[in-house]
């Protein structure tokens, strides 16, 4: 797909209206909903500017988009090539994935996804759903609003007795859907949302991790290895969990806090005792290893299962088992 240049789009667009919809009025009260130089208003908020009533905006507001979807009949290819597009994602387009479809990231801004937003819905082709309390902004192909809440209300009804997220091409087989429909429905949904392949409620610690210990876990499993704290704090930050790098004390007293969950295996570094990593002393370990080894180790393989365990010198679990000589095969 070419990147589109809204901007440029939308200019020929406007030029190719009749004089009389080249009001600037129109053009304001379109770039004023969608906040493209700046935060979005309200109706009333643009009514009181030009002293006419909400209802009056909203007018003009359909006015201008009727208008953009009329003159963009004067440019099929552009439109035609969107329309298409949408049709191989299951006929439905979420934001989201029309700025990664359609914008240049090098030049992607705030005001580029306000202009190629606005271009979107004037495309004659797709049908254009708004912003509710239950679903982002969104454009469909033949997809009617039934239909989307019929599937949606589908994948949520998935998770309703499910605690976390699920990889999303498992979900799609098992609920029947088309990959690419069932992401942007994700998307488009506020209840739901997607992480690192998988799906579920937006509510999912896996899927948006809120306490710090989800961001712990967050981190822990898809790195899938033991982290000094500090790095756990960096990772937080480069995945954006959170606005701001989490400071090193904070993540810390989490592990600490969460005896049960994590083990400190080394100077700093944890892991989650799910992995098998087992809680207490170098001796404590030593004892339960040899407690529950089929066979009499010898020291040189008691070291080597402890070092599986601990991240410590040689030297300091030979004085560890010192005492467990009698243990060990000679």
């Amino acid at each position: 797909m070419v990147y589109i240049n809204s901007q440029k789009e939308l200019d020929i667009l406007w030029q190719a209206l009749p004089q009389r919809k080249k009001e600037k009025r129109e053009q304001d009260v379109l770039f004023c909903r969608l906040g493209v130089k700046g935060n979005k208003e309200s109706l009333q908020a643009i009514g009181n500017r030009y002293h006419i009533t909400r209802e009056r905006v909203r007018q003009i507001q359909n006015q201008g988009i009727k208008g953009l979807r009329k003159a963009a009949k004067n440019n099929p290819e552009l439109f035609n090539k969107i329309t298409q597009k949408v049709k191989t994602l299951g006929d439905i387009l979420s934001l989201p994935t029309a700025y990664e479809l359609f914008l240049d990231p090098k030049k992607q801004n705030a005001t580029e996804e306000k202009m190629l937003h606005l271009l979107l819905i004037a495309n004659p082709e797709l049908n254009y759903f708004k912003a509710t309390s239950n679903n982002n902004p969104f454009l469909t192909y033949k997809l009617t609003n039934n239909q989307f809440k019929t599937l949606t209300n589908q994948i949520i009804k998935y998770f309703k007795n499910k605690t976390q997220g699920e990889p999303q091409d498992e979900v799609a087989k098992k609920l029947k859907v088309n990959t690419n429909q069932l992401k942007e429905m994700i998307l488009a949904h506020k209840s739901l949302g997607i992480k690192d392949g998988n799906i579920g409620l937006i509510s999912f610690a896996n899927i948006n991790p809120k306490t710090t210990e989800d961001k712990i876990d967050y981190v822990f499993n898809k790195y899938g290895k033991p982290l000094h704290f500090s790095e756990i704090s960096q990772a937080i930050q480069k995945e954006k969990l959170d606005k701001k790098m989490p400071t090193t004390p904070t993540i810390h007293n989490e592990l600490i806090k969460h005896r049960d969950k994590y083990v400190l295996i080394g100077r700093g570094t944890y892991a989650l005792i799910n992995w098998g990593y087992l809680p207490g002393t170098v001796k404590e370990i030593a004892k339960n290893i040899i407690k529950n080894s089929k066979k009499k180790l010898t020291r040189e393989e008691l070291i080597e299962e402890i070092l599986k365990q601990r991240q410590v010198k040689r030297n300091t679990i030979i004085l560890n088992i010192s005492k467990f000589k009698k243990e060990l095969a000679q």
